[in-house]
């Protein structure tokens, strides 16, 4: 199997420290472990928020020690089947509340899931070019598992090179001018796993504060 790409790994390592930052005391992140399911096998999430004393452990990690699981959805089918399908049933069949998925092609999108309802929040998807040119304009905010403000352009970025792009910010990208939003909507069930509609619906911009 082919091992996953730079801005793949780069990601997820950004969204961890991220959540990192923002989560209350008990929690912490994790990236690429073994989490132990109810059959005896074992997933490995790119990104987890986790029991606090769970992120220093030695061996695979309960569903029981793990709030949030997340995956940066490679553009093969396989990752597309695994990450988008196969994954919720199996989360949700575990019990488990909290799931996200990153998409970076053909646009970047964040997915986050509260399985087992009918709805999942998710940030208007954006051209990774328009992304690369606007740091601290996209931002989304869900409010679940806790409340977090994510730009999203921290996330494709190393620390070096979002310092000189936020020193290169233009005063006005006409490209960017649609509705950086993070949105709720209804969606469809296929095979009991929740899909996202293909017309989300109305957008409600949410800038970031100054």
């Amino acid at each position: 199997m082919a091992k996953p790409s730079p801005l793949h790994n780069l990601v997820a390592r950004n969204m961890a420290n991220v959540l990192d930052s923002q989560i209350p005391s008990g929690w912490a992140t994790a990236t690429d472990f073994d989490l132990k399911m109810p059959s005896g096998d074992c997933r490995s999430p790119d990104f987890a928020i986790v029991r606090e004393e769970a992120a220093t452990a030695k061996r695979p990690l309960r569903l029981d020690e793990v709030l949030l699981v997340g995956e940066v959805v490679s553009p093969s089918w396989n990752s597309i089947h695994k990450d988008i399908y196969q994954y919720p049933r199996l989360f949700l069949e575990a019990g488990l509340v909290h799931y996200w998925h990153i998409h970076l092609d053909p646009v970047f999108a964040i997915y986050a899931h509260r399985l087992g309802r009918s709805q999942v929040r998710h940030h208007t998807p954006i051209s990774l070019d328009v992304l690369n040119r606007n740091p601290g304009r996209f931002i989304f905010d869900p409010q679940e598992p806790f409340p977090f403000q994510i730009d999203l352009a921290q996330l494709i970025h190393s620390r070096a090179s979002l310092l000189r792009a936020m020193s290169n910010i233009p005063a006005h990208d006409p490209e960017a001018d649609y509705p950086a939003a993070e949105v709720t909507v209804k969606v469809d069930r296929v095979d009991g796993i929740l899909v996202p509609l293909a017309r989300p619906g109305a957008l409600v911009s949410r800038p970031l504060a100054q």
